[in-house]
């Protein structure tokens, strides 16, 4: 027999479409417009000197020093095997990801919605799609360790004390 889901499920799964739908559409426009993601260069730079290991922390890269832990470093070097280009594109698409896990994440650790999802999901993009659009235009790492922490709550929310630990560890 085909179960119908209830109404509340359908109302989720059309908002993660539109999330879903909205990150492509903002995705291929940001692959059209930039090329740049300069801040990406860092971290795929040190990867590729912690899988030859190699000093990650040199003066000579001025401005555009390496400043986390060298774990962060060895978790990048799949990233830094990849050509400059390639590894561009998959981190791009990856953040477009974690930029709708942490909306949807951060919806879900609200007390109480005293507005439908929906709306607090379109005022969250809209009040701050500057700042999105230039997180995924520098190509930065504040996405995973932003939603590394947000799910750290929501693990501790749930009363998951290990996997909130761990996403803490990990961010």
């Amino acid at each position: 027999m085909l179960q119908v889901p209830p109404p509340a499920a359908v109302n989720r799964l059309r908002l993660v479409v539109a999330c879903v739908l909205l990150a492509a559409a903002l995705g291929g426009f940001m692959l059209r417009v930039s090329r740049d993601m300069r801040d990406f260069e860092v971290p795929w730079t040190t990867a590729r000197r912690a899988a030859a290991v190699e000093p990650l922390y040199r003066a000579e890269d001025e401005h555009y020093q390496f400043k986390y832990l060298p774990a962060f470093a060895v978790l990048a070097i799949p990233l830094g095997l990849l050509p400059l280009a390639v590894a561009k594109g998959i981190w791009f698409l990856s953040s477009v990801a974690l930029l709708v896990a942490l909306i949807a994440f951060s919806v879900r650790l609200l007390p109480e919605k005293k507005k439908p999802v929906a709306f607090l999901t379109i005022s969250a993009i809209l009040v701050l799609a500057k700042f999105y659009a230039r997180e995924l235009d520098m190509g930065q790492v504040n996405l995973p360790f932003a939603v590394a922490i947000v799910g750290a709550l929501l693990a501790m929310k749930a009363k998951r004390e290990v996997l909130a630990v761990g996403l803490i560890v990990l961010s």
